[in-house]
């Protein structure tokens, strides 16, 4: 008989006599930390997504932001509180509408409380739609580069034709280019 993640004990696979022990290790969701203050328009887009999500119960949800604003927008929307969490920033979002420059001045502050989260462990994932070049910047600062990359990778969520199966046709775009330095010798 093959254990089941509802098992209490561990179950065996042969008589007592000659029984070994099978535990079973629950499987760990990915989490995703949002960057919230990041996009073109502002963080309610960010917050649906991460609410529809988080209704789909395969991941952990985590949104980096105002608390206070945050909590407002998910009381108008559904979505699963045992999937999605709130990480407070030390931050207001910007209240006027493209405010670019506020809002790189909050994500400077914000972004890297959701690196943090990745760095220590707390979430797999980052979603950002902070600008580029300060994703890069303070990814530098609080990330850090694996030995012999020589650059930031970057990636990018696209729209791809639909595939069978798919709800969502999306694919991930991974730029890896001038990012690895090979050590001499090395072949590619």
């Amino acid at each position: 008989m093959r254990p089941t993640c509802s098992s209490a004990s561990a179950q065996t696979a042969a008589p007592a006599a000659h029984a070994r022990s099978e535990t079973v290790t629950p499987t760990k969701k990915t989490t995703i930390v949002f960057d919230t203050y990041g996009g073109n328009s502002g963080p309610a887009e960010i917050v649906r997504a991460a609410a529809r999500l988080s209704r789909q119960g395969v991941a952990q949800i985590a949104l980096v932001g105002e608390v206070a604003w945050l909590q407002d927008q998910l009381g108008l929307l559904p979505y699963d509180p045992m999937t999605l969490r709130l990480v407070p920033a030390p931050v207001a979002f910007p209240r006027r509408a493209g405010d670019t420059r506020a809002q790189a001045d909050a994500a400077e502050i914000a972004l890297p409380l959701a690196m943090e989260m990745l760095r220590e462990g707390e979430a797999d994932v980052l979603v950002t739609a902070s600008p580029p070049e300060l994703v890069r910047e303070l990814a530098n600062r609080h990330l850090g580069r694996l030995p012999g990359c020589a650059a930031l990778a970057a990636a990018a969520v696209v729209p791809t034709m639909p595939r069978p199966g798919q709800d969502e046709p999306l694919g991930l775009l991974l730029d890896e280019r001038n990012s690895v330095t090979y050590p001499d010798g090395f072949e590619e």
